[in-house]
């Protein structure tokens, strides 16, 4: 999975593909760097360097990742962005919100 950006907003197209067990491949910008340990799960290039950039698909597709270490990356995603951790996490948000609520009003 490459990712060329030099900004990224949304990370949906990163983490989807992480969680279907896809090497990342992606800029090393500060939206990136929390999902993706270099050499590890995945690899971070250089913003613009396209030797960099050569040298790490090169790399990825070499296969010298630990499955095993992807496989507790994708697992671990799964969990983070299912609908039902999702919409847990923002229940718990919305419950926090009216109770905050209801406690100024006293």
């Amino acid at each position: 999975m490459l990712l060329l950006s030099f900004l990224e907003i949304r990370l949906e197209a990163l983490l989807e593909a992480m969680s279907a067990g896809l090497i990342p491949v992606v800029t090393d910008i500060d939206a990136n760097r929390p999902w993706i340990t270099h050499g590890k799960d995945g690899y971070l290039f250089e913003a613009g360097d396209h030797q960099d950039l050569a040298k790490n698909i090169i790399t990825a597709l070499a296969g010298n990742l630990p499955v095993s270490l992807l496989e507790q990356k994708r697992a671990g995603l799964k969990e983070i962005i299912s609908w039902s951790s999702v919409a847990k996490r923002f229940i718990d948000i919305y419950t926090q919100t009216i109770k905050e609520a209801n406690s100024l009003q006293r």
